[in-house]
């Protein structure tokens, strides 16, 4: 993750993962939320603790679905 905002703290960072299968069909989609502070300029490599198998899916994208900005 990367803040480009020269303003914001950002907490409760949700995501949207979709899981496809090697043809690009759409074989699951997930939601969930990363509770990480991320300062202005920040940037950060967070790993998954997200251990479900998949079945088929051979790759995925992750979409950013919203932020909290920390008050």
């Amino acid at each position: 993750f990367r803040n480009n905002s020269n303003r914001f703290t950002y907490d409760q960072i949700e995501l949207e993962a979709t899981y496809m299968d090697s043809t690009g069909a759409v074989l699951e989609k997930d939601k969930l939320v990363v509770k990480q502070k991320l300062p202005p300029g920040d940037e950060k490599i967070i790993g998954s603790v997200d251990y479900k198998s998949r079945g088929s899916a051979t790759h995925g994208t992750l979409k950013l679905m919203g932020a909290e900005a920390e008050r």
